[in-house]
């Protein structure tokens, strides 16, 4: 009986899930960066619109 870590459907499986929280990961860093710029470009308007 071959290891189960060999078998190449567990590989590619295996793979594909690293993938994934790797693209997830990148996404939530993205969603996270134009948050922080949006909710920043509101308060300077809102700012201008004060002043």
């Amino acid at each position: 009986m071959q290891n189960f870590k060999d078998n190449p459907w567990f590989l590619r499986a295996n793979n594909f899930v690293e993938n994934f929280n790797h693209a997830t990961a990148q996404f939530s860093k993205l969603a996270k960066f134009y948050d922080d710029n949006y909710t920043n470009l509101v308060i300077r308007k809102v700012d201008k619109i004060k002043i």
